[in-house]
């Protein structure tokens, strides 16, 4: 056992292998998004290529609040994991860790968090465990909202992978939402090198899915004020982009751990929005909310990591002036 994850491991670290996965998932990205367009091409050419600005600005606002509350999210798992780096280093090393987590392959922002706890002389836990129930709390709380979206939607239900399925991972969900020092047992017994950590609640577990439970529902806003800025919606519509922003969120989740995710995000959302919507607002939306992501994010990581390293060095110099 411990053989074939060393071998797999090993495989993981290789540039060509990374490199192959990245190209598959971008192949099949455009294989998927590029049928849907070929085959209603004339419908493209009939819609009416325009952006809304009000909308737009709803979904920067949404995404400011989301990487807000994913922040928050952030320092309250790596104080209760032991970091006493400051409110403001707490800050900077996890923008700075979301503006590399970009790079394919989700070892990045793990190697980023583990070396920067470590020069600020923190205890490894914090980005180790910190990481690990960051994962866990992210897809808790997205498959929470997916189960919610699948009894309620007839439509998605039908057309989802594994339908109502999906309810049976509500079972691990609250088994470690309530005993979550059952999840360090676990993995004690996969990996008996782990170090005891400190003592986990119910409430800490609780507070970080109730969260992102929050970030999952801006994530749904973005896409709301999206699809929106390209043809008006309803606001019976909001609901149903949490839904599917939460499903195509959970698949991602689950893939991230392999190089470039083989482009799940991008093909699930763009086919469960065409459930919903005429195609070429489907497939513009899905591909504007990936671009959204990807610059919005980045930037506003970027000017919170200027604020944070700005702060830093002030504080630095205030105490070595006489």
């Amino acid at each position: 056992m411990h053989r074939s994850l060393d071998r797999i491991r090993a495989l993981l670290q290789r540039r060509w292998f990374r490199t192959a996965f990245v190209a598959i998932g971008l192949g099949l990205s455009l294989y998927v998004i590029g049928g849907m367009i070929y085959r209603n091409w004339s419908a493209f050419q009939s819609f009416s290529w325009q952006l809304a600005l009000l909308p737009l600005a709803g979904a920067a606002a949404a995404l400011a609040a989301a990487f807000g509350l994913n922040l928050l999210t952030w320092i309250l798992i790596s104080r209760t994991f032991g970091s006493r780096v400051g409110l403001w280093k707490d800050v900077e090393i996890y923008s700075f860790s979301t503006i590399v987590r970009r790079l394919p392959g989700a070892i990045w922002q793990l190697a980023s968090r583990t070396y920067l706890y470590h020069q600020a002389e923190s205890s490894l836990a914090v980005p180790l465990w910190g990481s690990l129930w960051e994962y866990v709390v992210q897809l808790s709380s997205g498959l929470l909202l997916l189960s919610l979206v699948l009894l309620l939607s007839p439509a998605m239900r039908s057309e989802f992978p594994g339908g109502l399925g999906w309810l049976l991972l509500l079972v691990p969900v609250g088994w470690f939402s309530f005993r979550p020092q059952d999840a360090v047992s676990l993995a004690k017994r996969i990996s008996p090198k782990v170090q005891s950590q400190p003592q986990l609640t119910a409430r800490n577990a609780g507070t970080w899915i109730a969260l992102y439970v929050l970030s999952w529902c801006l994530g749904g806003a973005i896409l709301y004020f999206l699809i929106s800025a390209l043809s008006p919606q309803s606001w019976s519509m909001l609901p149903v982009c949490v839904g599917l922003v939460a499903a195509s969120g959970v698949l991602t989740v689950l893939a991230s751990p392999l190089p470039g995710g083989l482009g799940i995000r991008e093909i699930s959302l763009v086919l469960l929005l065409e459930l919903y919507l005429p195609t070429p607002v489907a497939v513009a939306g899905g591909v504007l909310m990936r671009l959204w992501l990807l610059v919005g994010e980045a930037i506003v990581a970027l000017l919170v990591l200027l604020i944070a390293s700005g702060r830093q060095r002030w504080v630095s110099t205030d105490r070595n002036t006489p």
